[in-house]
């Protein structure tokens, strides 16, 4: 599952989801949601992730 990469990504930077939502500009309801699938991650979702973590493989976490 893709929403389960977003996870390990998280956890692998050892942030809450408070702390990553915070870095991303994003609520962290939101991004309950995106992990869990509930919501599509937004093209600007996508980008504040590669801006502020450009390490991150956005097709592995999105796409494959």
């Amino acid at each position: 599952m893709k929403e389960k990469r977003l996870i390990q990504f998280r956890k692998e930077l050892s942030m809450s989801q408070e702390e990553f939502a915070k870095v991303l500009g994003i609520s962290r309801s939101l991004l309950a949601k995106i992990e869990t699938g509930n919501r599509m991650p937004s093209y600007r979702f996508m980008k504040a992730i590669k801006k502020r973590f450009p390490e991150a493989n956005i097709d592995d976490l999105f796409f494959k």
